[in-house]
């Protein structure tokens, strides 16, 4: 479904074209992926990836930015102010505290997706796809950016 975390995406890194299974984000809508309805190709599942708030603050560290800095942006990463990122909180053993890059779109064939080693890392509630749904449109949109058109 829409807005579900998926352990089990293959990602291929454009300057090596190395491949990777990560965890991602759904983003395709939900009846596009229903294997009931029939088409005559094969749709893609569109996500983004998940990656660990640690590793992403460590990179942080890395291009520059001071521990204040990178307290700063964890905290508004945390209060979901950031709208190029979805804040994830951690699932118990399942995942740690993360967040969805909404700036990385990716996809792959379903049937792809649906033969691979795959599993079901969470499912939003109702709020948090609310969330999701408005943290997409933001930054996809961008509604209010003050531009004639």
């Amino acid at each position: 479904m829409q807005g579900d975390g998926w352990r089990g995406f293959v990602a291929i890194d454009f300057h090596s074209l190395d491949r990777k299974t990560l965890s991602g984000l759904v983003l395709s809508n939900s009846c596009d992926l229903s294997l009931e309805n029939t088409r005559a190709t094969t749709p893609n599942v569109t996500f983004v990836p998940i990656m660990r708030l640690r590793k992403y603050l460590t990179a942080l560290e890395a291009n520059g930015h001071n521990e204040q800095q990178t307290a700063g942006v964890a905290a508004s990463i945390r209060r979901q102010e950031v709208t190029s990122v979805m804040h994830l909180p951690a699932i118990n053993s399942q995942m740690e505290e993360s967040l969805a890059v909404f700036g990385d779109v990716r996809s792959q064939p379903l049937d792809h997706f649906m033969a691979g080693e795959r599993s079901l890392l969470f499912r939003l509630s109702d709020f948090g796809f609310y969330l999701f749904l408005f943290k997409l449109s933001i930054h996809f949109t961008r509604m209010l950016e003050g531009v004639d058109r």
